[in-house]
């Protein structure tokens, strides 16, 4: 089969021809209509992530596409069906490849009327998105919740799902005109542009001088800094997808805004949740039935042929990719 193959950390991703994977007893192999490419593997790629994986590898940590083959122990009713799945039976790698293997615990039936590339983000974007909001934030309908990088996998779905569980008041921020328009149409009550100089003062204004009450964060520039000085007594500032924030952008002063105004700043990690027995299965099959209602609208369009990953990676760390950043298999 064809599949991207990163040889060494810190090289560039290769198109290569490899052995198709065979599944073990509880595992499917999946033949791949669409792989995700997410912000964690190029970071792995670049040797920046903190577990790095041992190479050659094939990275990628989510497919969807169709059963093919099932292990001596795996339902034999999954052949032939629809899938999304994450991969974590593989080390969370394998994806960028016309082939992969799954546990039948991480694979997921896509309804009928769902797309391969809309269910595709559902197992990392969509529940990211989620247990940020339900768990890691706790929110509730009085809050007014900030989503940084709001365009993007993760935001553009915390946006609708914000909405759809009632938080009070939703604000989006990015720095491009076409980024807010998406967000606005997406659902939030008020967008904010990171080039504007007066960008914290609009949310001041909107907040009543009140504050925000939660504040989603990935990035690691001076935004972060700034919007931390948004949040409101008792606030909660939730860090996601990066690890660099807490020490390029926290000091002595945010320690002590932590301490006199009673706020808290928690770290996320998608696995925590995951990993509680249930806990996947049954926030995915909650996503994907928003999505097969019409309630949750996937954004699609940074799509990339199979050998292009390396592209793809490159253009998502300038931010020049919008929603979910997918690679279409085209296998033979």
């Amino acid at each position: 089969m064809k599949a991207v193959v990163l040889n060494e950390i810190g090289g560039v991703l290769e198109l290569q021809e490899v052995a198709t994977p065979r599944p073990g007893k509880s595992q499917v192999l999946i033949k791949v209509e669409s792989s995700g490419v997410n912000f964690a593997e190029s970071q792995m790629r670049q040797g920046l992530y903190p577990v790095i994986p041992d190479t050659p590898v094939i990275l990628g940590a989510e497919v969807a596409g169709v059963v093919e083959q099932v292990g001596g122990d795996a339902d034999a009713d999954l052949l032939g069906k629809r899938v999304v799945a994450v991969l974590f039976a593989t080390g969370g790698h394998g994806g960028y490849a016309e082939y992969a293997i799954a546990s039948v615990e991480e694979v997921i039936q896509i309804p009928d009327n769902v797309s391969y590339d809309d269910a595709l983000a559902i197992p990392v974007q969509g529940l990211t998105a989620y247990f940020l909001l339900t768990e890691a934030a706790k929110i509730s309908g009085t809050d007014a919740v900030l989503i940084h990088a709001a365009a993007g996998g993760v935001g553009s779905v915390a946006i609708q799902l914000a909405k759809i569980l009632g938080i009070g008041k939703v604000f989006a921020g990015a720095s491009s005109v076409s980024k807010l328009e998406l967000a606005s149409s997406l659902g939030a009550d008020v967008v904010v542009n990171y080039t504007d100089p007066d960008w914290m003062e609009q949310i001041q204004t909107e907040t009543d001088g009140k504050g925000l009450s939660v504040i989603l964060s990935s990035g690691t520039n001076d935004i972060v800094k700034q919007s931390f000085n948004l949040l409101a007594p008792h606030g909660r500032f939730v860090v996601y997808g990066s690890l660099d924030i807490l020490s390029s952008s926290f000091g002595a002063d945010q320690v002590m805004q932590l301490v006199f105004k009673n706020q808290s700043v928690t770290g996320f990690y998608i696995g925590s949740y995951t990993a509680i027995p249930g806990n996947f299965k049954r926030a995915a099959d909650y996503l994907l039935h928003l999505v097969s209602s019409g309630a949750l609208k996937i954004i699609t369009s940074s799509r990339y042929e199979l050998k292009d990953a390396q592209q793809a990676h490159e253009d998502m760390a300038n931010r020049k990719t919008v929603g979910k950043v997918i690679l279409k298999i085209k296998s033979n």
